[in-house]
This record gives C-alpha cells, sequence and structure tokens, in this order.
C-alpha cells in the first residue's frame, strides 16, 4: 500500500476526473434540476471491448467475462467495475502481442460513449507541470463531497487517517449539512481505483509518445529508501509533458544489479522501453555501474573463469606439498557435488545469464546539476593551495561555530535577531546552493550591520572575521554567483532542455575565464582555477557529443 500511496501521488494535481464515477448515489435532496439528476445517475462500470471479451455474469461490484482470444473456456477473468485493471493483466499475461489493439479499442469504446475524457486529459492529474484550475465549484452532492476530500488528502500528502481525525469531522460537520464524511476505508479503496484508473491513462497517454526520456533518483528517508522516476515527453503541439512514473521502495543494499532490474521493470510496466532516449541521473557509482553492464554500449558476453579441473590425471609428481593435498581434495568434492548437480547448476548458469540478457537500460546521462554541485564542493575542497585552503578552513570554523549556536539553542536565535534584524541562513548539506545563501547572507551583513556582526561574534565568544576574512568572503561570493545562477537555469523544470546545458556551461567557463584574468580578484584566484579546471574535466566530453550540440542549435 506503501508504494500506490507514493505513486498516486504526483507533484501537483489538476480538478480532472478519471474513468471513476461513483457508485455511492446521493441521499441528500438537491434544489435543482441538475443535483436530482445527478442523484439519480445509474452506476459507473468501466467499459470492456466487446471484441476481446465476452461477458458472462454480473453483480453490483463486478462481472465475469470469458476471452474470445482463444483461451480456454474454463478461464473467465472477474473485472471490477471500478477498473479495467485485471481485463488488461490478462491480455498482458497470454495475448500481449495484441496489448496495442486492446487498449485502442478500449479508447474507441470510450469515445463513442460520448466520454468527453481524451487519454491525455484524463491523466492530467498524474502530470507533475499542469497548471492549477483557480475556479472552485459548491460541492453540492455526496459525489462531489467524497471527491474534494480525496483531492485534500493527496496534495497535501496527508495519511488516510486524516478523515478520522476529531478536529476534521467537525470542522466537515458544520460545513457539509447532511452530507456524510466517510471512513478511512472507504477512501483507501478509492485511492487504490485513482491509482489503477490514472496509472491507466498514462499508458495510454505514452503510448502515442514516439520518444520519451526519464530520470531516476535513489533517496533514504526515515530508515526506508525510494526509487523515484519520472517521464518527459512531446506532445502532438509540441509542448512538453512530464509526469511521475514510480516511487518504489528498495529493499536492501542499494546495488547496480538491484537498482538496474527496477529500472528495468518500471520501463516495462510503462511500455517504454523501446521508447527511451535517454535516463537521467546523479554520479552515483551503483548508478554509473548499472547503466554500464547493462546499457546499449555493454558487450553480450562477458570473460569466463578458466579454472584448472581434474588433477587426478597428474602422475608425474616426485614431490607433494601438504597444501597441494588439501587443494586436490577440495577439488575431487567440488567435482563429484558438480556431476551429481550438473543439470541444476546449468539451469542456474542459464537463469544468470538470461537475467543479464534480460534487463536493458537506455543511454544513460549524468546530471548536469549534479556535476555543478560536485564542483562546488568536491572540486573546491580539493584545492592544493595552502594559503587558500587555509584561509578558507578558518572562515568556515568560525561561521559553522555561529550557525551551530543559532540552530541549538532558542536564547541564541532570539540574540541574533535583537542584534542584526535577521537570522542567519542556515544551509541543507546536501545542497550547495544553500551554503551560498548562507556565505551571501553573511557578507550582505558585512556590508550593513558589520559592527553589530562583530558584536554577535564576541558574545558567543567566537573570534569574529577579520579584514582579510571579509574580502575573502565577498570575493567568494563574487565568483561563485555565476555558478549559482547556472544552477537556476538548468534546474528549471518548465523551460529548461537538453538543449540549454552546452550553452549555459560555456557561458560560465567564459566568465570564469574573465575573472581568471582580474587583478581585482587577490584571495579567490584559486578557486577560480579549480571551478574551470572541473568544468572542462566534467562536461568536456559533453561538447563533443553529437546529440547534445544538435540540441543547442
Amino acid at each position: 500500500m506503501a508504494e500506490a500511496e507514493a505513486e498516486a501521488i504526483p507533484s501537483s494535481s489538476k480538478d480532472v476526473d478519471v474513468e471513476v464515477v461513483h457508485v455511492e448515489s446521493s441521499q441528500t435532496p438537491s434544489s435543482g434540476n441538475k443535483s436530482q439528476s445527478r442523484a439519480k445517475a445509474s452506476p459507473y462500470v468501466v467499459f470492456v471491448p466487446s471484441k476481446f471479451f465476452e461477458k458472462i455474469t454480473s453483480n453490483e461490484k463486478s462481472t465475469v467475462y470469458k476471452c474470445l482470444l482463444g483461451c480456454p473456456s474454463t478461464r473467465t477473468t472477474t473485472v471490477f467495475h471500478s477498473s479495467l485493471m485485471n481485463a488488461r493483466r490478462h491480455i498482458t499475461t497470454y495475448h500481449r502481442a495484441r496489448l496495442s489493439d486492446f487498449n485502442a479499442a478500449f479508447a474507441a469504446g470510450k469515445s463513442a460513449a460520448n466520454d468527453k475524457t481524451s487519454p491525455c486529459q484524463s491523466m492530467d492529474k498524474h502530470l507533475v507541470n499542469l497548471k492549477e484550475s483557480t475556479t472552485n465549484k459548491q460541492v453540492l452532492t455526496q459525489a462531489d463531497l467524497d471527491t474534494k476530500i480525496m483531492k485534500f488528502i493527496i496534495k497535501d500528502s496527508l495519511s488516510i487517517r486524516e478523515v478520522e481525525r476529531e478536529g476534521f469531522r467537525d470542522l466537515m460537520g458544520s460545513l457539509v449539512g447532511k452530507l456524510v464524511v466517510k471512513k478511512r476505508t472507504y477512501f483507501t479503496e478509492r485511492l487504490q481505483t485513482e491509482y489503477s484508473n490514472t496509472k491507466t491513462n498514462l499508458i495510454l497517454a505514452l503510448e502515442s509518445a514516439l520518444h520519451v526520456s526519464t530520470t531516476a533518483d535513489l533517496w533514504s528517508g526515515r530508515r526506508r529508501s525510494f526509487l523515484g522516476m519520472t517521464v518527459h515527453w512531446l506532445g502532438s503541439d509540441l509542448s512538453r509533458c512530464s509526469a511521475c512514473l514510480a516511487v518504489r521502495r528498495v529493499i536492501g543494499s542499494h546495488t547496480f544489479d538491484v537498482i538496474a532490474k527496477l529500472i528495468d521493470s518500471i520501463h516495462k510496466e510503462f511500455g517504454i522501453s523501446s521508447k527511451v532516449n535517454c535516463t537521467i541521473t546523479d554520479n552515483g557509482s551503483n548508478f554509473l555501474k548499472a547503466f554500464n553492464v547493462f546499457g546499449p554500449n555493454t558487450a553480450t558476453s562477458e570473460p569466463e573463469d578458466e579454472d584448472e579441473e581434474d588433477l587426478e590425471d597428474d602422475d608425474d609428481f616426485d614431490f607433494i606439498d601438504i597444501g597441494e593435498i588439501f587443494d586436490r581434495h577440495s577439488q575431487e568434492c567440488a567435482d563429484k557435488e558438480a556431476t551429481t548437480s550438473e543439470e541444476s547448476d546449468d539451469d542456474n548458469i542459464n537463469v544468470a545469464v538470461t537475467e543479464k540478457e534480460r534487463i536493458k537500460l537506455p543511454r544513460h546521462m549524468r546530471c548536469s546539476c549534479h556535476l555543478l554541485n560536485l564542483i562546488a564542493t568536491t572540486d573546491v575542497s580539493n584545492i592544493s593551495n595552502a594559503a587558500f585552503k587555509k584561509l578558507k578552513r578558518r572562515i568556515e570554523a568560525k561561521l559553522q561555530a555561529i550557525w551551530n549556536k543559532q540552530a541549538r539553542s532558542s536564547l541564541a536565535s532570539d540574540y541574533i535577531k535583537s542584534k542584526l534584524g535577521v537570522l542567519f541562513v542556515l544551509y541543507n548539506v546536501t545542497r550547495w546552493n544553500s551554503f551560498f545563501d548562507s556565505v551571501e547572507c553573511v557578507t550582505k551583513l558585512i556590508g550593513s550591520k558589520n559592527e553589530e556582526l562583530a558584536e554577535v561574534f564576541h558574545h558567543f565568544n567566537i573570534a569574529p572575521l577579520t579584514k582579510t576574512e571579509e574580502e575573502f568572503l565577498i570575493e567568494y561570493v563574487r565568483i561563485m554567483e555565476p555558478f549559482t545562477q547556472a544552477l537556476d537555469v538548468l534546474q528549471n523544470e518548465e523551460k529548461m532542455s537538453i538543449g540549454c546545458v552546452l550553452p549555459t556551461i560555456r557561458l560560465l567557463q567564459e566568465t570564469m575565464t574573465e575573472f581568471s584574468t582580474d587583478i581585482s580578484i587577490v584571495y579567490c584566484q584559486p578557486l577560480v582555477s579549480a571551478v574551470l579546471l572541473g568544468l572542462e574535466k566534467r562536461f568536456g566530453l559533453m561538447f563533443h557529443n553529437n546529440h547534445l550540440r544538435l540540441a543547442s542549435i
């Protein structure tokens, strides 16, 4: 259920109905013909293409169908009225070659039934870059109330138990009149149904896309690990479409084979394995190895270990070491075991080879934003200039001490706020941008409230910043500001494209080259050199990549 909830909750949602029309009819008298017609609406039954399935029996919750594609008559499929999942699973399992025809028949049948919601529109709530509707309709029926509560839970990533909390029920009771706030079990079932229908509509939308790209990221939170994936493609009007594919639990070690298998399974689950141009990840060694081993440039066979086998035929030894006796005994035992289980071992080997051949990953691309973060952190920390390193570490120690005081003590925070009028910006260790923001905050205080800043340092028994250290910080912010601007460009979710990578990096290189000849930079010239070397080392090969060069034109 954790996976279902995670995958059913997109980054942003839209008020669009998807396949689901609620079975429960309103029990509240309405004040207009429209409300009365809603209350008398018949329960929804999902459309099942008659070309593929024949109806046998039906009840209030589900219908039993017989497959018309050659399956034995004893094999039936139960399809719940709210979801096509079981029918699609049957086609995928037994008639995969007809899956596209089945999806097309399903889409055509919905259109013929005067359903105004197209597959692309009905999966809008799954998109991550969709604009919110500003119109709010008044809740008139039980179905409207259920939909609003479901949206409330999904949008704010709340626990479904929220609907059973006393405060929530008191609030809703005073607003909805005679309508009923349903219990947790109802919304749990509805969440599963909406997830299934939204996933179906996303698959239909991806079928019409010629090419897609995906991203993958791995993280841990609250002692659990997750792999998240998104997909991006161009619509028929060349507008960018983006959606969340999956957020899956990762059990055990985050090894390259585990990651490769999970990414490949998600691609296959959504039917995009042959359409993925590239997958973008960070520079973690496990991701890099996964794509090196299972990517398109991987050799089909690996060198086999050439172990010596029977030593029993070597009868010409004049001297036998005791260690060789043990080795021979171990070899004999291994040969005996291999003889008795030869077929089983061959099967295991074939399974391992088949497993490797079955996992196919697309072309890999390293995240440009992560590469820039590595330059700003790893490459800068590896600067060998002794004077620069000593000055930088001394400044960082002072700033970290004052930041720790603010973070760990409310009294310290109150004092800092009373003296400076603002609090220091505290950074996140996993995001270099936030460290830059913290340093920039200090440089602004140096320019506007230098005396008060020195008093704050003295109050906490921390040596204040010297004139040299202040000038160093000002130079650091001046040099690294274009770096943060480049990161902001590359991190844009709506207007960023692969064609922006090389121009952005080239402009950053030109800016750093100008800094390298600027005589006003006294303390941070080693920083400029490190950034230039890092850009060349981490992005140099990209300028020879034809895909990136063509995209930049």
